[in-house]
């Protein structure tokens, strides 16, 4: 019988080195592509040591940080180091591919998640979609509205993307710009009669881009939906006086679009306190504002 030699365990020094090199490529290549996908903008090339790579690395050297994108999705990668030059560079087939990375994340939805106009524009020109479902079941509008970049949100929709594409809960752009207060992006989906009923639609838990806006106090939002045609439904308890005298005098009018003065510090949504108990004199007599407010439509 011929004697076989027993396999030996890999040694400790071996797995040594193989842990060290898991490590130095996911944080070399792993979570600088992942932060792309969790950061507010371009920050991530300027912080720490990514801060000493970006000035290191250039866009003839390997990025070495992003090896990922910079390989596999080119487009993707000249968006999120903010390099229009290079887009502008690109054929109008590669710019106008909708192609996803492994995070589900189109380039335009990376460009409008960053706040980045310049390669939004280019983009845009050349026939990328804004309306694509990306990573966390968002479109490049919602993207742009979750990151506070609201005149990128209103650049979108003024350039055709649809405000009401919702998520798997039911929430659309609509319902966003309602609760951050984003007027002038309700105006502008109400320019097209066709988006009317769309300023009503709830999400899967009942609520209208309505009810988004009285639960932030979003009077500017508020307003805007009364004169943009929406119904007056909702569900959620006003806060303040004087977002409850609005609602009830657009209530009692049963006028579509509806208007009102208010004051200035009511439309600036300086107001915050809860409801008060005295009666404002516009209500009923009989009418307690947390009667009101308790009754929700």
């Amino acid at each position: 019988m011929k004697y076989q030699r027993e396999k030996q365990p890999p040694s400790c020094l071996t797995s040594i080195f193989g842990f060290a090199f898991v490590i130095f490529w996911a944080l070399v290549c792993i979570y600088p592509a992942f932060w792309h996908v969790m950061t507010d903008d371009p920050c991530y090339r300027r912080y720490g040591i990514w801060r000493v790579s970006s000035f290191t690395v250039g866009a003839v050297s390997v990025a070495f940080y992003d090896l990922y994108h910079r390989y596999l999705y080119p487009v993707h990668n000249a968006v999120i180091r903010s390099r229009a030059d290079l887009l502008r560079q690109m054929t109008k087939a590669q710019l106008k591919s909708d192609q996803k990375d492994g995070f589900d994340m189109t380039a335009l939805a990376y460009a409008a998640r960053y706040g980045l106009k310049s390669e939004l524009e280019i983009l845009l020109a050349n026939g990328a979609s804004p309306d694509l479902i990306t990573w966390n079941d968002m479109t490049a509008t919602m993207h742009a509205l979750d990151k506070g970049h609201y005149k990128i949100a209103l650049y979108l929709v003024e350039n055709g993307a649809d405000a009401s594409i919702a998520n798997l809960n039911g929430k659309s752009a609509i319902h966003l710009a309602a609760q951050m207060n984003q007027d002038q992006i309700i105006a502008k989906v109400a320019e097209n009669p066709a988006n009317l009923t769309k300023l009503d639609v709830p999400d899967i838990k009942g609520l209208t881009p309505l009810d988004y806006a009285i639960n932030k106090n979003s009077f500017r939002a508020i307003m805007q939906l009364a004169a943009s045609g929406a119904e007056c439904q909702f569900s959620t308890t006003p806060k303040t006086d004087e977002i409850s005298v609005f609602l009830s005098n657009w209530q009692k009018s049963g006028e579509k679009p509806f208007t009102m003065s208010v004051s200035a510090e009511s439309e600036g949504g300086y107001y915050s306190t809860v409801i008060s108990d005295k009666i404002p004199a516009e209500l009923p007599e009989n009418v307690k504002p947390e009667t009101f407010r308790n009754r929700g439509h």
